[in-house]
C-alpha cells in the first residue's frame, strides 16, 4: 500500500511496525510509488515495481510483508534472509465477501489465485504475524494443512509461538 499523508489500513500497520522496530533496529520501509514518508526512526524507500527491492534484500536480516511476489520470495530464500508473513488481514475470506454478488467465474478465479498465494507465503515464511486470538486459530489451521505443523514443529513447542503470534492492529493515540 502506498505511504503518506492518507494512508489504508496497510500503510499505518507498517508506519507503525517500522517505528516501534527502528527504536533498537535499522529498519527500512519500502512502500510502492508514489509514496512519500519522513521519519527519524526509519528509512523510507518508494519503487516502482516489486523488482526494485531486489537490490534492497541482501543488505535486510529479516524482511516483514503481507506478501511477496516469487521472484522476491526467491531472492530472500537465495540470501538466507528470515521472512516474517503478516497475515493481519484474511484477504481470502475478504475476498469471498467483497466479490459474493460477481459471477461465480470470477469469485472463483479471485479465490484460487488468493489461496494459492496465501500457501505459497506461509509454506516459506519463518514466522507469521496475525492480529487476534481468532485469526491466530484461523492460521494454525491454514498452517497445519500445508504440512507445516507436524510432530517436530510441535514438539519443539506445543504453544506455537515459535511459527505463529499475535501483534494487534492499532494506532497511537493523539
Amino acid at each position: 500500500d502506498t505511504i503518506g499523508e492518507k494512508m489504508a489500513g496497510p500503510g499505518i500497520r507498517y508506519v507503525q511496525m517500522a517505528r516501534a522496530f527502528g527504536k533498537n533496529h535499522t529498519v527500512l520501509l519500502a512502500a510502492p510509488s508514489p509514496s512519500e514518508y519522513r521519519d527519524s526512526s526509519f528509512q523510507f524507500y518508494a519503487y516502482k515495481k516489486p523488482k526494485d527491492l531486489l537490490a534492497q534484500i541482501p543488505k535486510a536480516q529479516v524482511i516483514i510483508a503481507q506478501k511477496l511476489p516469487p521472484v522476491l520470495l526467491k531472492a530472500v530464500r537465495k540470501n538466507n534472509i528470515k521472512f516474517i508473513a503478516d497475515f493481519y488481514d484474511p484477504i481470502v475470506l475478504e475476498n469471498l465477501e467483497a466479490n459474493r454478488t460477481k459471477p461465480i467465474d470470477h469469485q472463483v478465479a479471485i479465490y484460487n489465485f488468493e489461496s494459492a498465494n496465501q500457501a505459497l507465503q506461509l509454506s516459506v515464511a519463518d514466522h507469521v504475524l496475525v492480529a487476534s486470538e481468532r485469526q491466530r486459530d484461523y492460521r494454525i489451521g491454514v498452517l497445519s494443512s500445508l504440512g507445516r505443523i507436524i510432530p517436530e514443529v510441535y514438539s519443539e513447542d506445543v504453544s506455537l509461538n515459535h511459527l505463529i503470534s499475535i501483534l494487534p492492529f492499532g494506532v497511537e493515540k493523539k
